[in-house]
């Protein structure tokens, strides 16, 4: 647990800047879809996952992702996202 914030993981040695971590995994959903989710679904979820990719498509983590949605949900936040891929 990383404070009152939940879960977190923390890397034990320095990264160096541009090194790959891991493959951020989800659900990619409609705005639309995500904004239901959160209106509905998620209703009473202490805790939701969600990264915006683009003005109409965001990964939804919160169920169905990997322990990446665990790295850089912090108020200082030091990763950085590179889309590479994007299967739908």
């Amino acid at each position: 647990m990383s404070g009152k914030k939940g879960i977190g993981m923390f890397s034990l040695n320095k990264k160096p800047a541009g090194t790959f971590i891991v493959e951020y995994c989800g659900e990619v959903v409609t705005q639309k879809e995500c904004m239901r989710r959160l209106g509905y679904d998620y209703i009473g979820e202490k805790h939701k996952y969600l990264m915006v990719l683009t003005r109409d498509l965001v990964v939804d983590a919160t169920r169905k992702g990997n322990y990446a949605r665990f790295i850089n949900h912090s108020c200082e936040p030091n990763c950085e996202v590179d889309i590479a891929n994007m299967f739908l």
